[in-house]
């Protein structure tokens, strides 16, 4: 029997025994018909809000009981003493990345990717602030995971690289075929791939108040802010966010005024090539931003900068 079958199976019983439970306090306490209808109704709510809870985090929940009950019961009351405070750790961790921000190991942070890409159906939208071998040094393997989304689908990826000709030039020419096969796997797979100033970059964060220059907008559903470090052996600290109605049309004004200032990257026989693009290209990336429309597709009053 499938998962989902299963809860509503379970809801429905539950259901059914508080409604028994309900006429047996009415047949022991006489209460009004009205009064038992909005008592019956608060007990369904709570119950529904619990369900849903529950099934939520119906894996997690599982794998905590299913534990629980292969300790030995003499020892079980120490073993599960001891390990609260780590359950207690990761709650805070939790908290700290939809928060304040919390420092990931490149391992971790490749599988924060797996896991976020694996929930992105729609087209990814990412700023950063690195040449393409600093890049692959800092986010090992996150191309690779973005470009390989195993849900199929028409997805209409970018990528804004914050740094200068100069500096893009210099890694070409120090880096030329790590460089080149950066640029040409967007290309192959129709990732289109732009260049703008950090200077710029800088001043429309501080304007639109975002935690960093450097996003990865995963389907207009959430986004995740990254501030790397100097070292590519270092820590990243990250935060994650679910793109509601303020944050998205932040981030949605961020991207459409890096969009305005871009320059398309593409290779020639000679190397890279920066391209100026006209009004109409301009708008055409905008719209492939948000999958087609003119914002982002939880906001109702488009309202374009």
């Amino acid at each position: 029997m499938k998962q989902r079958t299963k809860d509503l199976l379970y809801l429905f019983l539950a259901l059914i025994l508080i409604s028994l439970l309900l006429e047996g306090l009415r047949g022991l306490i006489h209460v009004p018909e009205r009064y038992l209808l909005h008592v019956c109704g608060l007990f369904l709510a709570a119950l529904i809000g619990f369900t849903v809870k529950f099934v939520a985090l119906r894996s997690e929940i599982g794998a905590l009981m299913d534990h629980s009950a292969s300790i030995d019961k003499s020892i079980r009351r120490p073993v599960l003493c001891f390990l609260r405070p780590k359950l207690e750790s990761y709650l805070t961790e939790s908290r700290r990345l939809t928060g304040e921000g919390i420092q990931l190991t490149k391992e971790e942070l490749v599988q924060l990717a797996d896991t976020s890409f694996s929930f992105c159906r729609d087209s990814y939208q990412g700023t950063d602030s690195h040449v393409p071998s600093d890049f692959n040094n800092l986010y090992t393997g996150y191309v690779k995971l973005q470009m390989d989304r195993s849900d199929s689908g028409n997805h209409q990826d970018s990528r804004f690289l914050l740094v200068s000709r100069e500096s893009l030039l210099e890694d070409f020419k120090r880096h030329p075929e790590e460089s080149t096969e950066f640029v040409r796997l967007h290309s192959n797979t129709g990732n289109l791939l732009y260049r703008v100033d950090p200077d710029v970059a800088a001043q429309l964060k501080n304007r639109y108040s975002l935690y960093s220059t450097e996003i990865g907008v995963f389907g207009w559903k959430f986004a995740i802010f990254f501030n790397p470090p100097e070292r590519p052996a270092g820590r990243h600290k990250v935060v994650i966010l679910p793109l509601h109605k303020e944050l998205a049309e932040n981030v949605g004004l961020y991207l459409i005024a890096l969009n305005k200032r871009a320059e398309k990257i593409t290779l020639s026989e000679s190397g890279l090539v920066f391209g100026k693009r006209d009004d109409q290209q301009i708008d055409a990336q905008r719209k492939r931003m948000f999958d087609g429309k003119d914002w982002p597709p939880q906001l109702k009053n488009p309202w374009l900068s």
